[in-house]
């Protein structure tokens, strides 16, 4: 029995790369079904090449333990409450189907033509990737049957009645932590030694030896997101609509276990990527496009890959400013009658206003 790719898309908001890496997923896998969950009606009209569409409707229950998340519910459009929903949703999806072999992937993340599916089955459990000590992340999560997606289910059920402050990050890692011998990690690092550790994190032992234990299985890795928001650039929408190239943020502060700035990188002739370390190449199975550059999640995906490739050999920070994210900033702040804030907050506005401030308390 063949793997089931499964996305889930929740709530109003419709990310204008999801049909097009849909797509692309479609033309690299033609014989494994997609399988879109979603409470749109507009995306439930969507026509894809073995794309199966499925309507999703909060139960009762869930509806009561999401209703009293702590996070703000008005930070785009409920972005905390889906995220976390999406994974119930996938849960609900397998546990009343009773299908086998479904591996859920976040709408921004590009799986490549090498995705090791055959070797993802035979976990045979749970599985998904480590970020850091406090964080796991579903950027692909795999259940092997119903069983496991029951399982799952409860956990965070449960998580969740103890306590409503969980994102679905915090929430994984926690479930994962509690079961370590039912669930697996992904592994991103090849060895524990691997210059892809990021010793600014503060990573443990255990956690290096947890997050390459399963390398061999593989022969390569999972990108959790370091590698992609690295290489390819962090969502503009989160930085005022500047586009930014190798931060070092997420891996100075250490806020990441993975240091992807140490190793090279080299895209193959079947638009898969590589890294090399130590002279050795490992394959990447997947990266998170954490920019939503369109091109990337796009049938164009080989040849943009192939550009920041190169541009990853210029290991300092770019920036570039993206006029029509601005656009589109400026407008929802306008809408949310947040402007004043928006613009205050602009990074040479902000440092502006710093200097006066200390210049006024100076003279004071």
């Amino acid at each position: 029995m063949s793997m089931k790719f499964v996305f889930v898309q929740l709530g109003s908001f419709i990310p204008h790369y999801l049909e097009s890496n849909i797509k692309r997923l479609s033309a690299m896998f033609p014989s494994n079904e997609i399988y879109l969950i979603t409470n749109n009606k507009k995306l439930l009209k969507l026509t894809i090449k073995n794309l199966m569409l499925i309507e999703y409707v909060t139960s009762t229950q869930h509806e009561y333990l999401l209703n009293k998340l702590s996070k703000k519910t008005d930070f785009r459009e409920g972005f905390w409450r889906l995220s976390l929903e999406r994974i119930i949703a996938f849960t609900k999806f397998q546990i009343e189907n009773k299908f086998d072999y479904l591996l859920h992937i976040e709408s921004d993340v590009i799986v490549f033509p090498n995705l090791p599916v055959d070797a993802i089955k035979k976990l045979n459990k749970l599985s998904w990737c480590q970020y850091n000590s406090r964080l796991d992340i579903a950027t692909l999560l795999y259940s092997p049957n119903y069983q496991s997606a029951l399982f799952l289910q409860k956990s965070i059920e449960n998580k969740l009645e103890l306590n409503n402050s969980h994102t679905d990050m915090t929430i994984l890692s926690e479930i994962r932590l509690d079961n370590n011998s039912s669930i697996a990690i992904l592994p991103s690092l090849p060895e524990v030694e691997s210059l892809l550790v990021n010793e600014k994190s503060k990573i443990t032992l255990d956690s290096k030896i947890q997050m390459s234990s399963l390398f061999n299985a593989f022969g390569g890795i999972f990108d959790p997101a370091a590698i992609g928001v690295w290489l390819l650039g962090k969502n503009p929408e989160n930085t005022h609509a500047m586009s930014v190239l190798h931060d070092r943020w997420i891996i100075d502060s250490g806020d990441s276990f993975i240091d992807p700035s140490k190793v090279k990188f080299i895209i193959k002739s079947d638009g898969s990527l590589t890294l090399i370390e130590k002279g050795i190449q490992i394959p990447i199975f997947n990266l998170h496009v954490h920019s939503k550059n369109f091109n990337l999640l796009s049938s164009e995906w080989a040849k943009e890959l192939d550009k920041f490739v190169k541009l990853s050999e210029k290991e300092y920070v770019i920036k570039k400013m993206e006029p029509k994210v601005f656009i589109k900033l400026f407008i929802l702040n306008l809408k949310r009658k947040r402007l004043v804030e928006f613009i205050s907050t602009i990074p040479w506005l902000y440092s502006l206003r710093m200097k006066i401030r200390d210049i006024y308390k100076n003279k004071s």
